[in-house]
């Protein structure tokens, strides 16, 4: 029984590992087990409803939120034609206003979250590689 627990802990880890580098958001031990759960009640190779439930668990599970932010204007003074306005001179960033920001450390949020998700093709592709490997694992 170690030697099969042993193999889901290195299972887990290798989907982690993926998820962390690719996205920057694992799998919970429970909840790589709900996907091994979902997929074992599959009764063939294309399991359809089985594989969209586990694709849609894992989305929601490692969907991850980011704070909205002002865009600003990062183009350079080499990229755009420099006009001087009255006694105003641009240093190095075209707008003034960019380059304060920049150098104050502003806080640009607007206040928003914006919600997003693993793409659909990396959550089929690990569903697919833990559905290949669940005879390896105990039940």
């Amino acid at each position: 029984m170690k030697e099969m627990i042993n193999k889901f802990d290195t299972l887990h880890n290798l989907v982690n590992k993926y998820l962390q580098e690719t996205w920057g958001v694992g799998l919970y031990t429970e909840e790589f087990r709900d996907v091994i759960e979902l997929l074992r009640t599959c009764t063939d190779n294309f399991c359809t409803p089985a594989k969209i439930q586990a694709i849609k668990y894992i989305r929601e599970a490692t969907k991850r939120s980011e704070r909205e932010l002002f865009k600003l204007d990062t183009r350079k003074n080499s990229d755009v034609q420099i006009v001087t306005v009255g006694d105003c001179n641009a240093e190095d960033a075209y707008s003034d206003f960019t380059a304060w920001v920049t150098t104050n450390n502003t806080d640009l949020a607007t206040g928003e979250v914006r919600v997003q998700y693993l793409c659909m093709k990396k959550a089929k592709d690990l569903v697919e590689f833990i559905q290949l490997n669940l005879d390896k694992i105990a039940g």
